[in-house]
């Protein structure tokens, strides 16, 4: 039971990240993205987006087998910062724990095809001391 726990966090991470997608803005008719989240269970450390058309890409942490487009290495805080907009791949890249590789015309437009939460437009309240 306890690994079921330690994997919710990535799963609906990785699930809002594919219902909230950028899909008009993604540059390709069909590609494969996998995300390696360094600090999550084996079991769902790694996560495939397979693209086909404008239609929500299929995700899982199954290997489909297929060739990868954009390979994401990045450890959990800091997809979630980047998804939360409190950071951006690029200064997670700077801090060396948010790594593109691979296809340079999704690294160039990642920003306007990846987006970020629903929740990263809403202000953060400040906390009086």
């Amino acid at each position: 039971m306890r690994h079921h726990l330690d994997s919710a966090e990535e799963n609906l991470l990785i699930w809002d990240i594919r219902r909230n997608l950028r899909i008009e803005n993604f540059p390709m008719n069909e590609a494969v993205l996998q995300i390696h989240i360094t600090d999550a269970p084996k079991k769902t450390s790694n996560w495939w987006f397979v693209f086909n058309g404008k239609e929500r890409p299929d995700v899982g942490y199954l290997d489909p087998s297929l060739d990868v487009d954009l390979y994401i290495e990045t450890n959990l805080s800091s997809l979630t910062k980047v998804w939360l907009g409190e950071g951006s791949h690029t200064s997670e890249a700077e801090a060396n724990s948010f790594q593109l590789e691979g296809s340079q015309k999704l690294i160039e437009t990642f920003e306007s095809w990846f987006g970020s939460s629903k929740f990263a437009s809403i202000p953060k309240l400040a906390i009086a001391s």
